[in-house]
């Protein structure tokens, strides 16, 4: 057993300090304070930023720019700086983001979802994908439907099993694979043209 040694001590511009060594200890002076209970728990506060450890169960520490916090014992880690943030529990969830950047990142078991300022990204791996964006957009259900819009080049794609479906400007394609396949319209650029194919016992084609 060892003994315990008791002090106080005050200073003259209003702080202080006291503790039960070696075990105890704590104090303030000029806006910055400090409690410690050896080697459980660690507390240190100044003006604009504190840390508190309890160990080894949990951190927390704050500043001027953002804050931390831990979870060891479940594999928690979480903080933010100056706009930018994290959320982790490892292996079942991650998740980033940027205000600053308007982004955004969150992958989970079989799902993951991202975000920027072009637009959105999610899945439920392997089956589910989607998507939007100003211009664009997706969405599979994998593997019997694909769906994929851009209109900054004026096409869309549809695939529903043998079903393949187009429209590329005011060009319209139909197909069911591998027997039919009927193409009509005008796309970008192109000149009205039009083709019907019955494999393997008609095929026509017709173009101004």
């Amino acid at each position: 057993i060892f003994p315990l040694w008791a002090y106080w001590r005050r200073f003259a511009d209003g702080g202080h300090s006291a503790g039960l060594f070696p075990l105890v200890f704590s104090g303030e002076r000029n806006g910055r304070s400090h409690f410690i209970v050896a080697p459980l728990l660690w507390h240190f506060r100044s003006q604009d930023k504190s840390s508190t450890l309890a160990f080894p169960l949990w951190y927390h520490s704050r500043d001027a720019n953002g804050s931390r916090t831990y979870v060891p014992p479940l594999l928690y880690f979480a903080g933010n700086d100056r706009g930018s943030s994290y959320h982790i529990q490892i292996p079942l969830f991650w998740h980033f983001a940027d205000s600053r950047r308007g982004t955004s990142t969150t992958i989970a078991p079989l799902f993951f979802r991202d975000v920027d300022r072009q637009g959105t990204a999610n899945g439920i791996i392997p089956l589910l994908f989607w998507g939007s964006g100003e211009r664009r957009s997706h969405f599979v259900l994998f593997p019997i439907f694909w769906h994929f819009r851009d209109d900054s080049a004026q096409r869309s794609t549809t695939v529903a099993g043998l079903y393949w479906h187009r429209r590329w400007g005011n060009e319209t394609t139909d197909a069911l694979f591998p027997i039919f396949h009927y193409r009509r319209g005008i796309r970008p650029g192109g000149q009205e043209e039009s083709s019907l194919t019955l494999f393997p016992l008609f095929h026509h084609r017709k173009s101004s």
